[in-house]
């Protein structure tokens, strides 16, 4: 029986999700009740990881203290410096040996396929590395593939130049590999999948795949990335507002639209809120108004 490991990339800053992530870190941003970091381990639980690595720079104390009230058997690791999504698998190298594969997931996306198919697919072809992938514009944002029609990785560039209006296969920080792949990164310093980690395998000869993932996938880098995510997550439930059961809503507030309402808000009485985000710290007085944003507070320090 195959042995999997998940590991949850978690480290990143987020300087492009400001100024949200001057409240709390990335991987705690609450998306219709659950945080990111908590979708992300919940996938690679469903996806049979027996045992998940989460590493942490920015906002680690915070971090490590949801993983340990919320998710008692996930070992965190602090990074003294940031290493990239490649180099933080260095954190692990030697819990990571005891598996066959590793499920790598990037804690600032949200998507629906199981990753099984990713990992079946990943141990079936004996690969060293496979790509979770997509199709999509504004291409420039992310690492662009080049790949066969066998799912053979043929070159890969990592945020290029290419036109936004143009579709092009890119990597969605989902990724499935064998272990020993982390003894090819370089010893210290900033590492890569695409720049660094997949070069190194092809020089070897050694397989590298791309597999197009199943559903929806969303990359919450921005505000406005939230709101949109959030708002087609909306749509896609019969009812297209979420009030956590923790938020303090008056009565006679008007939700108009796709309304996100999370846990650490309050809502005064005569609110109007549509199309919107209330993120926790938000505090709507009597009478306000809120149309088409997102909205939070800096004294939200528990949720």
């Amino acid at each position: 029986m195959t042995r999997v490991a998940g590991v949850v990339l978690a480290a990143g800053v987020g300087y492009r999700l400001r100024p949200i992530t001057d409240a709390w870190p990335k991987p705690l941003t609450p998306v219709l009740g659950r945080t990111l970091l908590d979708r992300a381990i919940e996938a690679l639980q469903c996806a049979g990881a027996e045992s998940i690595f989460v590493n942490t720079y920015a906002g680690a104390d915070r971090i490590e203290e949801h993983l340990q009230s919320t998710w008692p058997e996930v070992c965190s690791r602090r990074e003294v410096m940031l290493s990239g999504p490649a180099g933080a698998l260095r954190c692990f190298r030697d819990d990571l040996a005891e598996y066959d594969q590793v499920l790598v997931v990037s804690g600032d996306t949200i998507f629906d396929d199981t990753l099984t198919g990713l990992l079946e697919t990943h141990d079936f072809r004996a690969s060293s590395l496979t790509f979770g992938t997509r199709k999509m514009q504004e291409a420039h944002r992310f690492g662009v593939l080049d790949v066969d029609e066998n799912g053979v990785l043929l070159s890969a560039r990592e945020k290029p130049d290419v036109p936004a209006d143009l579709f092009f296969t890119v990597s969605t920080g989902i990724y499935a590999l064998q272990p020993h792949v982390i003894d090819l990164l370089p010893g210290d310093g900033i590492a890569d999948f695409v720049t660094d980690l997949f070069p190194a395998l092809q020089e070897k000869g050694e397989a590298v795949l791309a597999y197009p993932l199943v559903g929806d996938w969303f990359d919450i880098g921005t505000p406005d990335a939230l709101q949109r995510v959030v708002a087609q997550l909306l749509r896609d439930r019969p009812n297209t507002q979420y009030v956590a059961p923790e938020a303090i809503v008056a009565p006679d507030a008007t939700l108009k639209g796709c309304v996100a309402i999370e846990q650490g808000t309050r809502v005064g009485r005569g609110v109007w809120i549509q199309d919107a985000i209330l993120l926790p710290g938000a505090n709507i007085p009597d009478g306000s108004f809120v149309v088409n944003g997102v909205f939070g507070g800096s004294n939200a320090t528990n949720y």
